[in-house]
């Protein structure tokens, strides 16, 4: 048991390397992108990947987020024919989008204001995204870090590295070069992915009573992946319909830099739930509690850090034009961060298997979304956006926490903790945004939070070693 907790830490950094390493690359050649495309191509490429990320909640029914309880239920032994199994659901799914697209092509082109070309390589796109998705949650489950960071990095290399190729070849219409890039780079993945899940298969058939498994386990999270979608993505489209695609676009730019922040807590995350699972399958509450408190200050101590020096990191690499970023840019973070905090509470209720609480909170938060966007953007441009979601994600956050206490029942974490953890962290997210124009100031905050996050760390490996 003991080599078991202990994986928690080295299996969460080697998701960790991974995601950065990919957020890396975005990093490093976002200075690239920001130079080569427009502020307009970059609107457009933002309004192409909320296409993405809404073929994302169809193709597939949402059924990648059905392998950590399918662990739990059917044991490691039969994981891989499960996945078997349930990939048939993606590429189903998928034809049919394609159909329908096809068949009310002017009506998509309009609301995008992207090509049918582009759409339909959008469904290409995630067709292969999905078997891609499906195969590294196994490996999450089963233990196996490495291959899923073999993949991870793999997809983001061929990704970048097509981008520049493509961007540089072609003079005008630049955003569509960075379609092509993306779709060919799942297309690779993908391929691989679905040559290692028919391998890996014991048995080359369909098991029916696995999808239907998945499916009715996983069909209310369409609903909340859609609303999801509107409440991550609602600001930037609503900034492209209300104001211009070069202002989406330079919003879209500023969201890269929080993204760092959603990166984390998902890398973070996909460690923590196997072993969280499994801890409450073992009727072990105070080691989920014990660890959960340490990693939720933490990633608080970090994100501090993050807020601290992120003015100066958007400033060194930023075209002028982008700059002005530096304010919004923030606000979002503590959106992703607010975030960040709402998985606890979800994360008991999709062990509970209580999935349709989940859609509605975030119907609810979506809807308010739109309504905070509608007066908040005509008044404050991105700022008002920014704002619109991080509060947004608040009232999820506070739905979440009152269903795993009150309805579901059984919740373990002390309601006194979040109180404490989320104000001590708004009033440090507060005062390094005023300090914007004040480096010394922001830098001395950093330091002190840098050092808290390390001994955190220090106190939270030898708890694990300990219990």
């Amino acid at each position: 048991m003991g080599k078991r907790k202990i994986n928690v830490i080295s299996a969460a950094l080697i998701y960790i390397v991974g995601s950065f390493f990919t957020q890396g690359l975005r990093f490093i050649t976002l200075p690239i992108f920001s130079r080569m495309m427009s502020t307009s191509d970059f609107g457009l490429y933002s309004s192409y990947e909320t296409w993405i990320a809404m073929l994302t909640v169809i193709i597939g029914l949402q059924t990648t987020a059905s392998i950590a309880n399918a662990y739990v239920d059917y044991g490691p032994l039969k994981i891989r024919q499960f996945v078997y199994s349930v990939s048939l659901t993606g590429l189903i799914s998928g034809s049919i989008i394609w159909a329908i697209l096809f068949l009310f092509q002017g009506l998509f082109t309009a609301l995008f204001e992207i090509s049918f070309l582009s759409l339909s390589l959008g469904i290409i796109q995630c067709i292969f995204t999905y078997f891609f998705t499906m195969l590294i949650s196994e490996y999450r489950m089963l233990d196996l870090p490495v291959k899923y960071l073999v993949f991870s990095i793999g997809n983001s290399v061929i990704n970048v590295g097509l981008a520049i190729v493509f961007l540089y070849h072609m003079s005008s219409d630049k955003y569509t070069g960075r379609i092509y890039a993306s779709t060919l780079a799942s297309f690779v993945c993908g391929i691989a992915a679905v040559i290692i899940i028919i391998k890996s298969a014991d048995k080359k058939i369909f098991d029916r009573e696995y999808i239907k498994y998945a499916v009715k386990l996983c069909s209310p999270l369409i609903f909340h992946a859609f609303a999801a979608i509107v409440l991550g993505r609602c600001d930037q489209m609503m900034l492209l319909k209300m104001k211009s695609s070069s202002e989406s676009g330079i919003y879209s730019y500023g969201n890269n830099f929080a993204h760092i922040i959603y990166v984390l807590y998902t890398a973070c995350n996909q460690a923590f739930i196997p072993w969280y699972y499994k801890k409450l399958k073992e009727k072990k509450q105070r080691d989920a509690i014990r660890l959960s408190k340490l990693y939720m200050v933490l990633f608080s101590c970090g994100f501090l850090v993050f807020i601290c020096i992120l003015p100066e990191v958007i400033t060194f690499i930023s075209a002028e034009e982008y700059r002005n970023v530096i304010y919004t840019a923030p606000i979002l973070s503590m959106g992703f961060y607010i975030n960040f905090l709402y998985t606890f509470p979800v994360n008991y209720e999709f062990y509970q298997k209580k999935t349709k609480y989940i859609a509605m909170g975030t119907v609810l938060a979506a809807c308010l979304n739109a309504i905070f966007n509608y007066f908040l953007i005509p008044y404050y441009g991105g700022v008002g956006a920014a704002a619109a979601t991080a509060l947004s994600y608040f009232v999820l956050f506070i739905v979440h926490l009152f269903v795993a206490k009150k309805i579901i029942k059984g919740y373990e974490m002390p309601m006194y903790f979040f109180v404490m953890i989320s104000g001590v962290t708004f009033l440090g997210f507060l005062a390094g945004y005023i300090a914007i124009g004040y480096f010394i100031v922001r830098i001395i905050c950093g330091a002190i939070c840098l050092c808290g996050a390390i001994v955190t760390f220090l106190y939270m490996k030898k708890q694990i070693y300990n219990h």
